[in-house]
């Protein structure tokens, strides 16, 4: 939409037995050896003892073990970086009747790996010397991945040196996930990060950066900037930003709008200077009418505009609407921020034609804006260009099966080319499809398509064998016509501000100037974009398996030396089918095509970080053989090889204290080496599933997902102008309240960093107090903040409680010409009433599990819940007019936990 203006630590000694010990005699070697119960344990404490912890010690000196166990694992989900707990578990072993050494090593290497990262040297050391007496080899695996990470220290000097940022930021990346509190290793990024800057791909470095805070950081400046007066603010290369939305979408908005900005440049082949624009963003509906008014001295009337263009400003406005409809989602916004400021450049294009009164074919303005609406926003803060956008595709198909479907003629010779006037020659919504289809055909039309001549892929039956088939592509028919009709009305305008002469145009550049024989006139033309249009619908709906043509593609574009869209078709594979190993080669490739070396070593690199562990030996070699032919030796030198050596040892060290008779030793050595290494090895996993069941030792843990403080409360107006609190972290959890009208809490987070994104396994539990209709847990949340799933529960009737299981669809608004989620039911249950309700949730490797409720009800999760469906972030709300108080709510992940937080303060 377009508007135009005129005018220092405690250390404390905690004495869990007798005073001292007497001196042990030294182990032989390849035995174990229980330390007496009594040695003293000095732990560095930052906050006083928790209630939890000293409840277990007394248990603990009272000898009930169990209820000692249970208590410090109750505190541990709250604060499970705490090693106080893992020095209380390794005690509560030793107090066994039978000392459990296999407990005792697995608590007493946390609480090594904890006092190193903190630097406690005198704790470490005297846990060290217990477990020098149990086992002589249980540092086996810090040895080993010593080296290692003095070579990684290497190899990002090394890429950075040689300006391979992004491969210096993920082998950072690496070590920072392993020593997160390394100061040496924190400046380097720093370091890393300002020499970079943007070369990082838009946003790479941003998304680590971001992870980098600590949740209690990232809660006190959200507070502290979540108001418009105190919003965040920077200048980038491009714009002014301004927004009081989170630090996130922030730093990611500052570095994804300057990569639009050359992408606007590249669709329009706009080489000029385009002055600084405006970026005003806003969190909630109520600040984006108030600056509104300020700016256009009245406020939005239709809930249906998400932001608008001022180009006598040169100012974007644009609001959050998913924090007031649960239909939209933080993808909205960013469709929304894309299309506005393009405005921008057509503006400057057309700026001669209107300054003569003329006005630009109003599918020209609204559709290029519209084409920009596809691109993506990825999970590493990449952005995925020339993208189909969906909402409009969806839209477009529905709308062509009804009795509103439009012409190309209706499209191009639509009223609005007269001049922007009230009623019947507005630009309809039902229009912006139309718009987006064509352009997005204009721009990716190719000879000999096949998604004209072969075949359409649809959904259910298969691939068609053309599509597999690798060929060279053919050249794109219409972008240079596309940029010459641009042109055209830049230069000469609409004359007389006809109506039909914009079709007129189109048809001289689109068919005759072209030429095609097989489009000797507009029936033909329109044909050809309707086949087109609906093959990209069948793509839309296909699923994984679209990589593959994806992939083939792409190919053909390597081979006609076309790098650039051979780029973009692969990371159109990449967000269908996530982390393929050939999709990473053809990416190296294609960046190596466009000469950009730093980012093809980046994607080699993960090539072969994916075939390695898959065992794919070929691939392994291949991938080798690139980097070295490429100016990689010192990745090899300081990385792979290195990487190889260790991985080796981890797998000897294995091997070594399972025939010692530890085998929580195995299983704890190979999540060291997988954390470090940041890969997974089939071989591994499983092993360490298997040594952790003997050992009767799980490494996942059960965590408080919601232990915010005051700090992460949040007030919102009501429609009557009452300020009201929405979420509120009080002493027995989390109080979310849903209000009628505009305000609303959105979705809460969780802030903890290994509860953002959840892969299957998993588990979930907690308990519900609600007042009202129900309350909503949303799964499998993308980037976007769109959720595949949800948990619904409901006060069904007076009598009543029901869970509804349901997955995300999307309808249709016709009139609107958009397409916005819905929920669709595909299970549930219902019981008597209870004033509270306790549920589980358990997400079994494939996607299937079960859902328990107050642990009698259960139901087997439905096929439409799958691994696909449940993987990402979750998050918690509740009904309109509706508030739910969530208490011990918990998450249970898939992996091992890393016994090392991010920042002091988690």
């Amino acid at each position: 939409m377009v508007i135009m203006l005129k005018t220092p630590l405690l250390y404390t000694l905690l004495a869990l037995g007798a005073s001292a010990v007497a001196a042990l005699p030294s182990p032989t070697p390849h035995q174990s050896y229980v330390p007496s119960m009594g040695r003293a344990i000095i732990h560095a404490e930052v906050t006083p003892l928790a209630e939890g912890f000293e409840e277990a010690r007394q248990l603990l000196a009272a000898g009930k073990l169990e209820e000692a166990i249970a208590a410090v694992a109750q505190e541990l989900s709250r604060d499970p970086y705490n090693s106080e707990g893992y020095a209380l578990m390794f005690d509560i072993a030793r107090a066994q009747p039978e000392p459990d050494v296999e407990a005792m090593l697995r608590w007493g290497k946390w609480l090594s790996w904890s006092y190193a990262a903190g630097g406690h040297s005198s704790e470490l050391e005297a846990i060290t010397e217990d477990l020098d007496l149990l086992y002589e080899g249980w540092n086996a695996d810090t040895v080993a991945l010593d080296a290692w990470t003095k070579s990684m220290e290497k190899a990002v000097k090394s890429a950075s040196s040689k300006k391979q940022f992004r491969l210096a930021g993920h082998l950072i990346d690496k070590l920072l996930d392993l020593h997160p509190q390394d100061k040496k290793l924190l400046k380097t990024y720093d370091k890393l990060s300002d020499k970079a800057g943007n070369e990082l791909s838009g946003g790479a470095f941003v998304s680590a950066k971001v992870k980098r805070k600590s949740a209690k950081w990232l809660a006190k400046n959200n507070a502290k900037h979540s108001e418009w007066d105190s919003r965040w603010t920077k200048k980038t290369k491009n714009y002014d930003v301004e927004t009081n939305m989170d630090y996130e979408f922030f730093e990611t908005l500052s570095a994804a709008m300057d990569e639009m900005n050359q992408f606007y440049r590249d669709i329009y082949a706009y080489k000029k200077k385009s002055g600084r624009a405006r970026l005003a963003v806003h969190r909630k509906r109520s600040d984006f009418d108030r600056f509104a008014q300020e700016i256009l001295g009245r406020p939005m009337q239709s809930e249906a505009i998400g932001g608008f263009w001022v180009n006598t400003l040169k100012t974007v406005v644009a609001y959050d609407r998913s924090m007031g409809d649960p239909n939209q989602t933080r993808d909205d916004l960013w469709n929304t921020l894309f299309h506005e400021a393009s405005h921008q450049f057509m503006s400057l294009i057309m700026k001669k034609s209107v300054r003569k009164g003329l006005f630009t074919p109003a599918w020209l303005g609204e559709g290029a804006a519209s084409y920009f609406e596809g691109c993506v926003i990825k999970a590493d803060g990449t952005i995925l260009k020339n993208n189909v956008a969906e909402h409009r595709l969806r839209s477009w198909w529905f709308i062509e099966q009804s009795n509103s479907r439009k012409s190309l003629e209706d499209l191009i010779a639509h009223p609005r080319n007269t001049g922007p006037k009230d009623g019947t020659l507005s630009y309809e919504g039902v229009f912006y499809p139309y718009g987006w289809a064509f352009v997005y055909f204009l721009l990716n039309y190719e000879e000999n398509d096949r998604r004209v001549y072969a075949p359409p892929i649809t959904p259910g039956q298969g691939i068609p064998a053309e599509y597999l088939m690798v060929r060279k592509a053919g050249k794109l028919v219409y972008r240079d016509a596309y940029n010459e009709y641009i042109d055209f009305f830049a230069k000469e305008g609409n004359k007389d501000n006809s109506q039909q002469f914009p079709l007129e145009v189109a048809k001289r550049i689109f068919i005759d100037e072209i030429g095609d024989p097989d489009v000797p006139n507009w029936e033909a033309f329109e044909d050809r974009w309707r086949r087109f249009t609906n093959s990209l619908y069948g793509e839309m709906l296909a699923g994984p398996e679209l990589a593959d043509v994806l992939q083939a593609r792409s190919r053909g574009y390597i081979l006609a030396e076309d790098y650039e869209r051979a780029r973009t078709t692969a990371e159109q594979a990449d967000l269908k089918r996530p982390n393929d190993s050939e999709t990473y080669r053809l990416l190296a490739l294609a960046n190596e095509g466009e000469g950009l070396e730093g980012d093809a070593m980046y994607w080699m690199v993960r090539h072969w970080e994916s075939a390695w562990p898959a065992g794919d030996e070929v691939a392994t070699q291949e991938a080798e053989e690139w980097i070295a032919k490429n100016g990689g030796k010192a990745v090899i030198q300081n990385y792979l090889e290195p990487t190889k050596l260790a991985l080796t040892a981890t797998r000897a060290n294995m091997e070594s204290a399972l025939g010692d008779g530890h085998p929580i030793l195995a299983t704890l050595y190979a999540s060291h080496a997988m954390q470090a290494f940041q890969l997974t090895f089939p071989d591994l996993v499983e092993q360490s599933k298997e040594m952790s069941e003997i050992a009767g030792q799980d490494l996942r843990v059960w965590q408080s997902a919601f232990i915010q403080g005051s700090e992460a409360n949040r007030r919102a107006n009501t429609d009557d102008g009452a300020l009201v609190d929405v979420v509120l972290y009080e002493n027995d959890g989390v109080l979310i309240y849903n209000p009628e009208g505009w305000a609303s809490p959105g979705y809460e987070f969780s802030t903890v960093s290994t509860l953002q994104y959840l892969s299957p396994p998993y588990s979930i539990r907690g308990t519900l107090q609600v007042d009202g209709h129900g309350a909503i847990i949303p799964l499998g949340i993308d980037r976007s903040g769109k959720a595949q799933c949800y948990l619904m529960f409901e006060r069904k009737n007076t009598i009543e409680d029901e869970v509804v299981l349901k997955t995300a669809s999307f309808s249709v608004d016709s009139r609107q010409g958009k397409a916005t989620l819905r929920r669709v039911t595909v299970g549930g249950f219902s019981w008597d009433r209870t004033k509270l309700i306790d549920f589980q949730l358990d997400v079994n490797e494939d996607g299937s599990g079960k859902i328990t409720v107050n642990g009698e009800y259960e139901e087997d999760l439905p096929k439409e819940f799958r691994k696909g469906t449940l993987t990402g972030s979750f998050a918690i709300t509740a009904y309109d007019d509706t508030a739910v108080l969530y208490k011990n709510f918990e998450v249970r992940p898939s992996s091992a936990f890393w016994p090392v937080a991010a920042t002091d303060d988690e």
